[in-house]
């Protein structure tokens, strides 16, 4: 299993730096905080990883931004554009008290997921054709009711508060790898916990009670690719296949290019992910359909739903960037520093014949370093 495997990669880097003579070892004698102060000896791997706190991130990658909220009284079509604007998925949605001093009543997340997925699923489900496709009639139907949907208020959209979690107790202080197993990675298989997703986001709070911070999985995977020292090194001895991370051929949720954009978000969201897999005539993947898609949408917007997907993507984003791919035989740390340059939230894997197997997501790759950090 990948437990057992990262468990006998560890053991065996702790043995190896045992035996190790002074003049063998690292250089570095001692492990280090990330604003330098001396925190543990080299002989053990973890000790950089251990020494990370979730303020290293926010003053590497968060310093001066600012947070996005909403009016509870704000519209659905308000909320997608400015989501829009600032390359958002979610954002939190508050009262406000009017007292300088006084929180902000906090009322709940609201996401481009949570405000698509029931407009889809409820006006498309059990609508398909024959070849799996989303007829005319039901697109003019999905129309109808969106324009509604953006005309509502915020507050009747909120979401699951998945995408974007509030906790009280993180500090700076807050070691990285906590946040890591408490949020941004779902709870081990058969654990009796209430949230059975990852989430995407957290805001912290300042001494008012008001949310003056929201780190991403994206921060994490940037900062970690800045300062790899603090990623344990037995990670990288052998390739990302082996860790895991790929899933093998046939594993991808895709959809055919030629289907309706329609089609393909209404399985996106009944398969309960946030993006997937676009694939032409011989099966190569060649786009990707996601949440971020819907950032944005207009009117106008929800009658080119009817288009196939692939061109509705180039006329929504006439600039839109390479797919981002990666090989089986990559290390973790070229992952890393593949998310952390593209700022992409999922990376497919490819063969040397460019056959899809499988795709990397930013909680995928947190997840491997939860359960080091949890052995």
């Amino acid at each position: 299993s990948t437990w057992g495997y990262l468990s006998r990669k560890q053991a065996l880097m702790s043995n190896k730096r045992k035996g190790s003579t002074s003049a063998e070892a690292s250089p570095h004698k001692k492990a280090k905080h990330a604003d330098g102060e001396d925190v543990a000896s080299v002989d053990d791997p973890m000790a950089m990883w251990r020494a990370a706190t979730i303020g290293n991130v926010i003053d590497s990658e968060r310093k001066g931004r600012r947070v996005i909220t909403f009016d509870h009284n704000d519209s659905v079509r308000h909320v997608l554009t400015v989501l829009g604007q600032h390359s958002l998925t979610s954002a939190p949605v508050i009262t406000n008290t009017g007292g300088r001093d006084e929180a902000d009543a906090y009322v709940g997340v609201i996401s481009v997921q949570d405000i698509l997925r029931g407009l889809f699923t409820r006006v498309l489900r059990d609508q398909e054709s024959a070849d799996g496709s989303i007829g005319a009639e039901h697109l003019a139907e999905l129309s109808a009711k969106g324009k509604e949907l953006l005309d509502s208020m915020a507050i009747t959209a909120l979401g699951s508060d998945v995408d974007l979690v509030l906790d009280s107790s993180v500090s700076h202080e807050t070691p990285l790898g906590e946040v890591i197993r408490n949020h941004f990675v779902p709870p081990p298989a058969g654990e009796d916990a209430p949230r059975r997703r990852a989430a995407h986001r957290i805001a912290l709070f300042d001494a008012h009670g008001r949310i003056h911070l929201i780190v991403s999985q994206s921060d994490v995977v940037r900062w970690l690719a800045a300062h790899q020292s603090h990623v344990p090194e037995f990670l990288d001895s052998d390739h990302i296949n082996e860790l895991g991370l790929v899933k093998g051929v046939g594993s991808m949720i895709s959809v055919a290019e030629t289907v309706n954009a329609a089609t393909a978000f209404a399985k996106m969201f009944e398969s309960g992910v946030s993006g997937i897999g676009v694939c032409d005539a011989n099966g190569h993947v060649v786009d990707v359909v996601s949440a971020s898609d819907l950032r944005g949408l207009l009117d106008v917007d929800l009658a080119a739903l009817a288009l196939p997907v692939r061109e509705y993507l180039s006329a929504k984003h006439p600039m839109r960037r390479a797919l981002v791919t990666i090989k089986p035989t990559a290390r973790f740390s070229e992952l890393l520093r593949t998310f952390a340059s593209t700022k992409v939230h999922r990376v497919f894997v490819v063969d040397a014949n460019d056959k899809p197997h499988g795709v990397i997501t930013l909680t995928d790759v947190l997840a491997v370093l939860a359960r080091i950090d949890a052995q």
